[in-house]
């Protein structure tokens, strides 16, 4: 039997957050040690809710959830409720059942947990605030990490919140910058070049259902308000659900590939930078040798090994199971995303 993947996800749900939880929550190897909210795809009250919507609709209650940051470090947030909904799952409004509380102060937990617990993973799908905590509370903390998946960044990809910027980085660069900048180990990064090949369509989602009517149900409902955008704005088919990813690639390494580089991130504050364009920018430096790489930054994707995964995930069924039914169902998960380079 394989050990336990141990993590910690930090997160800003977010549709596509609520996706990766649900694949994290569902999948018996990972030992979810607690989830973390910040500010992001929407306030840090909306998220938190999220993050229960989720744990009710799975019936665990268990699962500890701390609040994190209330606010960037410096910069105004900018929140995405145009893409996320007003609620941060599609305008759904989903109504909680249980009475959920969240757990007490974040960094005492952390401290005790990293004194206590060895191999921890952290999955940071949203903005870095939190992880920039994490670096200045743990001491000794490189050690003590497994390892550090970030989805966000943008290498050859444009960017989803500017023309240059991955939204995660954008929202707050200081901290962004700051954790690479700090990390004396290998952290992956997980960002737009890839992601942006992982479209769910309405196929893709009659198979969800398929396979899991409840969860199916849900997946549907939440994305509507997603699939919408993404065809006004960007004339597409389907939503690209970034997040969940991560998990999936934890769970099978040979769904991405890429190589190590040093990443550095632009925050116009340290570096006194006017221009508001700059704000986020990932820079990768993958062939100077006087610099010490940081990051593995990932660039290609096996679009079909995903969605085995993350299909098999959130049903809770077995990968024979999920090929069986794509073959019947003729499903295939090619796709084109029509802006990139």
């Amino acid at each position: 039997m394989q050990n336990k993947i141990k993590v910690i996800v930090d997160c800003d749900p977010g549709i596509d957050d609520s996706l990766a939880l649900l694949e994290i929550l569902q999948n018996p190897r990972f030992e979810v040690l607690a989830i973390t909210i910040q500010e992001g795809n929407v306030g840090i009250k909306k998220g938190i809710l999220n993050a229960f919507r989720v744990l009710e609709l799975l019936n665990k209650h268990d699962i500890p959830v701390f609040e994190g940051a209330n606010k960037t470090r410096y910069f105004k947030t900018t929140y995405a409720e145009d893409t996320h909904g007003i609620d941060g799952l599609g305008e759904t409004f989903i109504p909680l059942k249980d009475n959920h509380i969240l757990s007490g102060n974040l960094k005492e937990f952390l401290q005790s947990l990293f004194e206590r617990v060895d191999d921890i993973n952290l999955i940071c799908l949203g903005p870095l605030t939190n992880l920039s905590y994490f670096q200045e509370w743990i001491s000794d903390f490189d050690r003590k990490v497994s390892n550090i998946y970030i989805m966000g960044g943008n290498y050859r990809s444009h960017g989803n919140c500017s023309q240059l910027a991955e939204f995660n980085f954008f929202f707050d660069p200081t901290s962004a910058k700051m954790v690479f900048e700090k990390s004396t180990k290998l952290i992956h990064v997980i960002p737009l070049d890839v992601t942006r090949k992982i479209v769910l369509t309405d196929k893709i989602i009659d198979l969800i259902t398929y396979l899991n009517p409840q969860i199916g149900e849900f997946v549907r409902k939440i994305t509507r308000f997603y699939m919408w955008f993404h065809k006004e704005y960007e004339n597409i088919e389907g939503c690209v659900i970034n997040d969940p990813l991560v998990p999936s690639f934890i769970l099978n390494p040979q769904i991405l590939k890429g190589f190590e580089a040093n990443l550095t991130v632009i925050d116009p504050l340290e570096n006194d930078l006017q221009e508001p364009y700059l704000r986020g920018i990932s820079l990768v430096e993958r062939f100077n040798k006087n610099v010490t790489n940081n990051a593995i930054i990932y660039t290609k994707v096996d679009v079909d090994k995903f969605f085995v995964e993350f299909i098999c995930s959130i049903c809770a069924v077995t990968k024979s199971e999920v090929r069986k039914a794509i073959r019947n169902m003729k499903v295939e998960f090619k796709f084109k995303y029509p802006y990139e380079l």
